[in-house]
Order: C-alpha cells, then sequence, then structure tokens
C-alpha cells in the first residue's frame, strides 16, 4: 500500500467528553493505549473557566504526542 493510499483512509477520532481537568487528561492517558490517529476534545462539555482551555487543550496534545487532536 503506497503513502498516499493511507492518507485517504477513514480514520477513526476518539471523543473526550468529560467535564474536569483532572479527567480530561486521565482520559487521554488512557487513549494513548489505542491504536487511534485522532482525538476530539469536546470543549462544550469542559466545566472549567475560559482562560483555562488553551492551556488544557496545550496538555492534551503533550499527552497524545504523535496524535492529532481536534478541539471543538
Amino acid at each position: 500500500m503506497e503513502d498516499k493510499d493511507i492518507a485517504r483512509r477513514p480514520k477513526i477520532c476518539v471523543p473526550i467528553v468529560e467535564t474536569k481537568e483532572e479527567k480530561i487528561l486521565q482520559i487521554a492517558k488512557q487513549i494513548k493505549t489505542l491504536d487511534v490517529p485522532m482525538v476530539e476534545w469536546r470543549v462544550d462539555y469542559f466545566d472549567g473557566p475560559a482562560d483555562r482551555i488553551v492551556e488544557v487543550a496545550n496538555k492534551l496534545k503533550q499527552e497524545l504526542t504523535l496524535r492529532e487532536l481536534i478541539v471543538t
């Protein structure tokens, strides 16, 4: 299979829909053990202050390393 064929294949995206920062990061650690290329953090579930969103997103990106992160 050529690299361009891999890029065209559908990707599985695992959502994180927790409300607390601690739990969000805990779920991210669990997701790291799975073979999934993409993670979505659903910010609309987050009940922390809005000024923490960027910091939590950065922590998620560090935790998830090679996975794509979508913040919605």
